[in-house]
């Protein structure tokens, strides 16, 4: 099995969601997941707030959010959601010298990350994830020109 789904549930950005798809693929190859079933849901600041109180218990916007759907009957697929926010990407990605573009795509591997069992709770855990997300993160803008992910909408 393997099924990648996207929702744009946004305006502000136009995003090239076919592109976006076949680099979540790459993604997860190189991680080497075999079988997954993953959605992957964009969305703006005002909508991850509310993700973010309603299933973490905190105030305000966060970069990622990741949902584990799979059961022990099928242990060996990933099966989840990734909710990321592009809002947050251009902001961070002010702060980080990146573009919005780039943070996107670490958001996404990222939340995959977690689905696929890494853990940032631990400090050195944490280390460990932060390796693996900045190695994937530079394959990704290695074999794929992230600037041909989508634009601003100045509305």
């Amino acid at each position: 099995m393997k099924s990648i789904s996207f929702r744009n549930l946004q305006n502000r950005y136009r995003i090239d969601v076919r592109f976006l798809k076949r680099v979540t693929a790459s993604i997860l190859d190189r991680i080497g997941v075999c079988s997954y079933d993953l959605g992957v849901c964009i969305v703006d600041a005002s909508w991850m707030s509310e993700l973010n109180e309603e299933y973490s218990g905190h105030l305000g916007t966060t970069d990622v959010l990741a949902f584990d759907y799979s059961t022990e009957i099928f242990r060996d697929v990933l099966i989840g959601e990734v909710v990321v926010c592009v809002d947050e990407a251009e902001f961070q990605s002010g702060r980080f010298g990146t573009s919005w573009e780039s943070e996107l795509v670490r958001y996404i591997a990222h939340g995959i990350l977690h689905l696929n069992g890494y853990d940032d709770m631990a400090s050195e855990s944490a280390i460990v994830m932060k390796r693996k997300e900045d190695e994937l993160v530079l394959g990704i803008e290695s074999s794929f020109s992230l600037s041909e992910l989508g634009w601003i909408n100045n509305i």
